[in-house]
């Protein structure tokens, strides 16, 4: 394994970093308090449009559709930086500014040309948002318990049930939801189908969350939705293979996204230990500090170069169950360490909206829960390590 950036690399990474300081970075706040609303939501879109015209969007995707070419590690790359230099590397749920993702990804994969020409255009240019709905009030990490069915009748399915933790569920344009399509139990019969935010049937509602706009989550209730089944996304009952098949690159990913945003962090609150003065000394001078600083340093480069393996034997088409879970359990957990150390630095201070610390704490926390709990993360690693016969639910 070689880790040095190649040249297109330091192109993609310096053009990554002025985008995040000069169009991401000056309206994070914003979106945070005003993303529930219209004007908070045009401008999230216009950056991400932005991010398309980059390129940095249409990482990952098909080239007939917009797409360009790039390995796993390139992308985390630039999630990375955005999350260094932007404060956080997404701006709308649903919507990366960092390339193929979730829903995006199984269009890509598992889509029909139909199905592929209707919606990854859109996608790639941020002019659709296409999130997902596998949890239910009932089930989260275990998909393979859902209860929301989809019953064909002739060309079409009729879908019954509820979704809750959908991400951008104001303002997605359509949820690709899990149902199931026959009476077999656990994870066979489930299929993934794209359902239209405007089907008759539909009844949204919001929660107020933690991560405040920058995570917008909420429930969707499906009565007698009718959708075609061309709508189906691959074979029918093979969805719960399709979403399982996404999980683990979305998991390293994660990792690049909270390496970058505690390292933004940590850059910040070393330059203000070096400014701030107490007792008549920088603050930097005092051992407090200093191991706080310290500490975060070393954690940080061990956490960067886990995430950079994962995505690296990604690229390389080699297993990467193992891995990818090692960085979602830990990596999320000791970046909202190093971000909390980091607030502690600047005391008082730290705890206003005037910095970007709390914001990026409730971004990280967001990454405990979001694409399988750090809990599940463990269990995965356990079953890779010890064989899938350790598996403590069979």
């Amino acid at each position: 394994m070689d880790f040095t950036l190649t040249e297109e690399q330091e192109l993609l990474v310096g053009t990554a970093k002025e985008f995040a300081q000069k169009e991401l970075r000056p309206w994070v706040r914003f979106i945070d308090e005003k993303g529930d609303q219209q004007e908070g939501h045009d401008k999230a879109r216009e950056i991400y449009s932005k991010a398309s015209d980059l390129g940095f969007t249409r990482m990952g995707y098909p080239e007939e559709y917009g797409g360009v070419k790039v390995d796993p590690l390139t992308m985390g790359l630039i999630a990375e930086t955005l999350g260094r230099y932007g404060g956080v590397p997404k701006v709308e749920s649903g919507a990366s500014l960092f390339g193929a993702s979730g829903s995006g990804l199984i269009v890509a994969r598992a889509g029909t040309k139909e199905q592929k020409d209707a919606w990854l255009p859109g996608i790639i240019s941020g002019k659709k948002i296409l999130a997902i709905g596998s949890t239910e009030p009932h089930c989260g990490s275990d998909v393979s318990q859902i209860k929301t069915t989809a019953r064909r009748e002739g060309d079409e399915y009729v879908i019954d049930g509820e979704k809750q933790m959908v991400s951008g569920v104001r303002w997605a344009d359509a949820h690709l939801v899990y149902a199931r399509t026959s009476e077999d139990k656990g994870s066979r019969g489930i299929s993934a189908i794209i359902v239209e935010g405007d089907r008759p049937g539909l009844d949204k509602y919001q929660f107020k969350t933690f991560g405040g706009n920058i995570w917008e989550l909420g429930g969707i209730v499906y009565k007698d939705v009718r959708v075609p089944v061309s709508n189906r996304l691959g074979d029918e009952g093979k969805g719960f293979s399709l979403l399982m098949g996404m999980f683990d690159w979305m998991r390293a990913i994660a990792g690049a996204q909270c390496v970058g945003i505690a390292q933004g962090a940590l850059d910040e609150s070393i330059d203000y230990v070096k400014q701030r003065f107490a007792f008549g000394r920088p603050i930097g001078k005092w051992e407090g500090v200093q191991f706080r600083i310290s500490e975060a340093a070393t954690i940080l480069e061990a956490a960067r170069w886990l995430t950079y393996h994962g995505l690296w034997l990604a690229g390389q088409g080699r297993s990467h169950a193992k891995e990818a879970s090692m960085v979602k359990w830990w990596v999320p957990t000791v970046t909202f360490n190093i971000v909390n150390d980091c607030l502690q630095n600047r005391g008082a201070m730290g705890y206003t909206t005037e910095v970007l610390d709390e914001l990026r704490l409730r971004y990280i926390r967001a990454l405990w829960i979001a694409d399988g709990t750090i809990d599940i993360q463990r269990i995965i690693v356990g079953r890779e390590i010890l064989g899938k016969e350790f598996v403590p639910y069979r």
